[in-house]
């Protein structure tokens, strides 16, 4: 089997999820990205000038997801822990439980996970038309018994745990959004009130896989753009990668047209320009 290889960084649109209390800028960040379609399940962006549409079902969330416009370059799902209701909802109808915890030990929210997983793949179809995904979710606070140390209190996503590492894992960047404080030298803690997302863990769950990225940004999407475009791989312009593909049309064998056409009419789609030249690199080679 010749395995297809690539080398170095590579550019994708970002899996983001940023979760904390209710009225720390959650929506307001995700409002702040690239033409964003907020698919809005609880309601909650009535004061935010976006587009929104408001699934009801499981069903209608991926319906909406699949029918994104391409005009669109961020969805958000506002809220994912809203969105569980309604897989939990799915999960029932289809084995014909009462609730979720019916079957009892568990089993309910482990047969969750596989449509934790169908909507996870619908949004990275998405991702593959080039398309930014952002999770927004409320934070709950769970008490940690600690065997090697003092127990302490930790910010988790609202969301069942099963679900939460499948969720987490999933994405490249999470952020606790919070309220600014400080801890001077007396120990004493003090309240700056300025809106801050934290990318690096603590008693939160954060993570950020961009190299160098700091520990808070502010809740502005214009700061995360900023921090990415610093920081992330630089990836080829849509014009440079349209005259890339040019050139390889011009070697490959394309008897019907059909892959100018394609290279054509993504010509200032860059994720959709990036997947041809692979293709078509592969090709040149075999020939």
């Amino acid at each position: 089997m010749k395995l297809n290889i690539t080398k170095g960084r590579q550019s994708a649109p970002d899996r983001i999820l940023i979760y904390g209390r209710p009225g720390v800028g959650k929506s307001t960040f995700a409002a702040g990205a690239p033409s964003p379609l907020f698919l809005d399940i609880e309601h909650g962006t009535n004061a935010l000038d976006v587009d929104r549409v408001h699934p009801t079902t499981y069903r209608e969330v991926i319906d909406a997801i699949e029918a994104v416009p391409t005009d669109y370059k961020t969805v958000v799902i506002d809220t994912i822990d809203a969105l569980e209701k309604l897989i939990h909802a799915e999960v029932c109808k289809k084995y014909g439980w009462d609730t979720i915890e019916a079957p009892g030990y568990g089993k309910g929210y482990a047969a969750a996970l596989d449509t934790f997983g169908e909507l996870l793949r619908a949004l990275d179809g998405l991702r593959a038309r080039g398309v930014e995904v952002i999770l927004l979710g409320h934070s709950a606070v769970r008490n940690i018994t600690n065997p090697s140390g003092l127990d302490y209190t930790k910010h988790e996503l609202a969301i069942h745990q099963k679900a939460v590492g499948v969720v987490t894992a999933w994405c490249d960047t999470i952020g606790f959004a919070d309220i600014e404080h400080q801890v001077n030298k007396d120990e004493k803690v003090t309240v700056t009130g300025r809106r801050v997302i934290r990318l690096a863990p603590g008693a939160w769950d954060a993570k950020c896989r961009l190299r160098g990225a700091p520990a808070t940004i502010s809740t502005d999407f214009a700061a995360y753009a900023s921090m990415r475009a610093e920081l992330g791989p630089k990836a080829d312009d849509a014009a440079d990668l349209f005259a890339k593909c040019l050139r390889l049309l011009e070697v490959v064998d394309d008897p019907t047209g059909k892959a100018r056409a394609h290279v054509d009419a993504n010509r200032t789609n860059a994720a959709a320009l990036t997947k041809a030249l692979a293709k078509l690199t592969a090709l040149a080679g075999k020939d």
